[in-house]
């Protein structure tokens, strides 16, 4: 994980570690290794929601998938699961308004 994430969660609520190494290790304890590299839409957007809202309405957000060519690579199936994702949220999105 990066020492400024852990420097910017610290930042936001200092009780959350006491210092980055902490920061690191509540980390790694709170979000498991994933179990597979499949790519779910409905997984990625559930995992926005549990991330970002407490009553499982996403809001507003801009999400920067930052590296995301070089995960795509050639493959043409992460393509589409990129494609996918940035569709299920537009059409959230305008159904929510």
């Amino acid at each position: 994980m990066s020492p400024v994430i852990a420097r910017a969660l610290i930042q936001a609520d200092p009780d959350f570690a006491v210092d980055e190494k902490a920061a690191r290790q509540v980390l790694i304890r709170q979000v498991p290794a994933a179990q597979h590299r499949h790519f779910d839409a409905g997984v990625c957007m559930a995992a926005a929601k549990n991330a970002l809202s407490p009553d499982a309405t996403l809001p507003l957000t801009i999400l920067v998938l930052d590296e995301v060519q070089q995960y795509i690579n050639e493959d043409t199936d992460r393509a589409a699961a990129i494609t996918e994702l940035a569709e299920v949220r537009c059409r959230r999105s305008s159904t929510a308004a």
